[in-house]
């Protein structure tokens, strides 16, 4: 079964349940009987298949933030601490391994930042995910980040931006000739560069607390019945 809670409008639950779960088989959702425990929470529960299978874990949340280089390289180091940080907690805590992946990206056109964790492991467990992530995001929002970790993340970052092979080098030529109709992504990349070495762990922390402090936030959680 799916549950959704969070303080959004049921439009939309159901545009983010299309995006993010649509190719789940479903049956009608029946619509909750009484009032909601919270006023603006959404709690929506529908059985999405049978037999053994996976449960999964979906956490987004979005936020705004300008469509700087320096908003952009920060999206990229949190991807990155995330991706590493989400998943060897969930299996230290829980014991086990699960599949997933965590992304932070800038919708096009508009300002809004999605943050995106998703889990897949144990249906028995994915409570238990769902409150390992939530920590995880809470003590990263506080500053609780780790100086190794975080190194890594950015080297991570760093290495993908410092990858440029011919056929990058010949299309930013085309470009800054006026061919390629775009603007020269060398100079950009060494914009990305010099933004990365002034990211800080601070700054991670911030940038990630104004993901996911507001109120647009939704979470999923399925679970097989």
């Amino acid at each position: 079964m799916i549950v959704v809670v969070g303080d959004v409008d049921d439009d939309v639950v159901v545009e983010l349940a299309r995006s993010y779960i649509g190719t789940l088989p479903g049956q009608s959702i029946d619509a909750p009987s009484g009032a909601l425990d919270d006023p603006g929470a959404v709690t929506i529960t529908t059985k999405v298949g049978d037999g053994e299978t996976a449960g999964s874990y979906r956490y987004l949340s979005v936020g705004t933030a300008d469509e700087t280089t320096a908003n952009l390289v920060l999206a990229d180091v949190a991807t990155s601490y995330l991706n590493d940080q989400a998943f060897a907690i969930v299996r230290e805590e829980l014991g086990a391994t699960y599949g997933g992946r965590a992304g932070v990206s800038f919708n096009d056109p508009g300002d809004s930042v999605d943050l995106v964790i998703s889990v897949d492991g144990d249906p028995s467990r994915v409570d238990e995910i769902g409150e390992v992530v939530n920590d995880l995001l809470e003590a990263v929002a506080n500053g609780q980040i780790n100086g190794d970790d975080f190194l890594e993340a950015v080297t991570v970052v760093r290495s993908r931006y410092n990858f440029i092979n011919n056929g990058f080098i010949i299309q930013s030529l085309f470009d800054e000739a006026g061919v390629g109709g775009g603007g020269n992504d060398i100079i950009g990349r060494f914009a990305q560069q010099e933004a990365l070495d002034r990211v800080t762990p601070a700054k991670l922390a911030a940038f990630i607390q104004s993901l996911t402090s507001g109120p647009d936030k939704i979470e999923v959680k399925n679970k097989p019945g």
